[in-house]
């Protein structure tokens, strides 16, 4: 069997520099998606930070993920800390999102007067 095509695209989370998900081209099992996102992971970061253990895997299971792809999240931290911080960012990124609040999007969907 072949090793499955995978895409590497930058991420975008507030205060994570080096930040990437991981996606499956065809349908693969999450088995192969996870070792084929270790080795690339590991490439990326012996690439960035000169180690290519530097770094943290986040898979998001079918009833975790809001996207219908499996993907897996990786983190490049050169240190603990930075892990931890890059973690911290990921987990709360959903309150810099404000427009996904609920309270924001009533006043987003309410209707607007023509004027004074």
């Amino acid at each position: 069997m072949a090793p499955p095509t995978l895409t590497c695209a930058r991420g975008q989370i507030p205060g994570v520099a080096l930040y990437y998900v991981i996606t499956a081209q065809d349908a693969v099992d999450a088995g192969d998606l996870w070792a084929g996102a270790g080795g690339l992971a590991s490439r990326l970061a012996a690439e960035h930070l000169g180690d290519a253990d530097a770094f943290t895997l986040v898979f998001n299971g079918a009833t975790t993920r809001r996207r219908p792809w499996p993907h897996v999240h990786v983190f490049l931290a050169a240190t603990r800390a930075a892990r931890r911080w890059a973690l911290l960012c990921y987990f709360l990124k959903h309150l810099t999102r404000w427009w996904t609040w609920p309270l924001f999007r009533r006043i987003a969907a309410a209707p607007r007067s023509a004027g004074c």
